[in-house]
């Protein structure tokens, strides 16, 4: 696939999930031929993808590429491992968006059901249930019901778009998940590669008719991510275990 078609299927979602963009940006950066222009095309096309940043460094700075590929591979799969293991006989969790990530580590443990939201404007939170509804029981439902289905819940699990020394950087509605957890003693697992750290990001703001073509005089504000605040983070589950956020900055 081509650097042009690349960029263009990241930036309708076509291709989403840090490590899928991770790896469609990779190849895409190998195949061109000029890869320092393909680095500044894919990197323009998601702001807040650290993942792909960071791959496509390690690629500028002579990395093979299947030596990167075989790298996420193993990590991703620890951190699978190290999730369904921290889950334990936990039955009932409440996921929102889409993380390959968090749906590898539920594949791998004895979850029995899972809770998701539909993470409007663009309903990611379908492709989570659509993905899990042939394993195990999902039971999907409005963003604005997140309190509800917490209350069936004894753990949240969400991805990770950034690790920041302040938080993580998730879809929209994850910080108000994470508080509403919190205030009812539910534990939140950051579920992510330790690639995705970075000191600062900037939260892409999407095209406001995602939300809605509204009239004029109605201001319509799409931000794609919010901030969960490191006070309301359990632990974060990566590929070097199960760590505060704290001890995954030192």
């Amino acid at each position: 696939m081509s650097v042009n078609s690349v960029v263009a299927r990241i930036k309708n979602l076509k291709i989403q999930g840090a490590t899928n963009i991770a790896v469609a940006a990779l190849n895409a950066y190998f195949s061109a031929k000029n890869r320092a222009d393909a680095k500044r095309k894919l990197l323009a096309s998601r702001p807040t993808e650290p993942m792909m940043r960071k791959v496509l460094e390690l690629a500028s700075k002579g990395a093979p590429k299947q030596e990167i590929l075989d790298r996420l591979r193993t990590d991703m799969e620890k951190i699978s491992e190290i999730g369904a293991r921290k889950l334990g006989a936990t039955k009932a969790i409440f996921t929102h968006c889409h993380s390959t990530t968090v749906i590898n580590i539920i594949k791998r443990s004895r979850v029995k059901v899972v809770y998701n939201t539909e993470a409007r404007p663009l309903y990611q939170g379908r492709i989570t249930a659509r993905e899990l509804a042939p394993l195990l029981k999902v039971v999907h439902s409005v963003d604005s019901n997140m309190d509800g289905l917490l209350a069936h819940s004894e753990v949240v699990l969400i991805g990770a778009d950034a690790i920041l020394p302040s938080g993580v950087l998730n879809k929209i509605g994850s910080a108000q998940l994470a508080k509403l957890a919190y205030l009812r003693k539910i534990p939140v697992y950051v579920c992510a590669h330790s690639w995705k750290v970075v000191n600062s990001i900037k939260v892409e703001e999407r095209d406001p008719s995602e939300v809605w073509k509204s009239p004029r005089g109605v201001k319509v504000v799409n931000p794609a991510f919010d901030l969960v605040e490191n006070k309301y983070i359990s632990a974060i589950i990566c590929e070097k275990g199960v760590l505060t956020p704290k001890r995954l900055f030192r």
